[in-house]
């Protein structure tokens, strides 16, 4: 009788150990997610507005001077800010993102298509995008106007950031590469997609 019994009076015991055993494991998981959203500082929420005059953070710059006359940064920090694109215009880049990486994609982490020099993730290599369109018997991928607007907030960003920053107009040159990027919950395949992660 106590052997039929058993399995009856143990079984509520095995269920609550294999939740308590389950809660451990997601909290030790996620810790290391709490303490570094705790010690970050949130400029501004995905979906909050701050308004025409944007969010600073200031940061502590480099010490260490630039080879180049006239690089040394004075003010340094993060800039926030809603009204440099619309909600049209970012639909219009995310579509050209979206265009560009249907040729491709990464086999984990994050896909990068980058527009200077044409490179598109794929697997885990890069390939020329402007030969696969070919391929595809395509003349070109962008239109004149993807373009256009593509070139246009680039130029905004820029100007904004030599406003806001006090910058002599002309002096800021743009970093290359230009890309878009898409991440996924795909572990990374290869050491530069690993390093780049954190960075996005």
């Amino acid at each position: 009788l106590d052997r039929k019994l058993e399995p009856v009076i143990s079984s509520p015991i095995r269920i609550f150990a294999t939740f308590l055993i389950a809660g451990i494991a997601i909290y030790y998981r996620l810790q290391p997610m709490w303490k570094a959203a705790e010690n970050s500082d949130v400029m501004a929420m995905w979906n909050s507005t701050v308004g025409t005059s944007g969010v600073v953070q200031e940061l502590k710059c480099t010490t260490k001077p630039s080879e180049f006359d006239g690089c040394d940064p004075v003010r340094c920090g993060r800039y926030v800010l809603d009204r440099l694109v619309s909600k049209e215009e970012a639909t219009q880049l995310i579509a050209m993102a979206e265009k560009g990486m249907k040729f491709g994609g990464s086999s984990g982490g994050a896909t990068i298509l980058d527009l200077n020099s044409g490179a598109l993730s794929v697997g885990n290599k890069f390939a020329d995008i402007r030969l696969l369109v070919k391929n595809e018997g395509m003349e070109q991928l962008f239109s004149y106007d993807e373009v256009k607007l593509f070139k246009s907030i680039k130029n905004r960003i820029q100007v904004e950031i030599e406003q806001k920053w006090k910058l002599t107009p002309g002096k800021l040159r743009l970093t290359k590469p230009v890309f878009f990027s898409r991440l996924t919950d795909k572990r990374a395949t290869t050491i530069p997609y690993s390093a780049l992660i954190p960075l996005l």
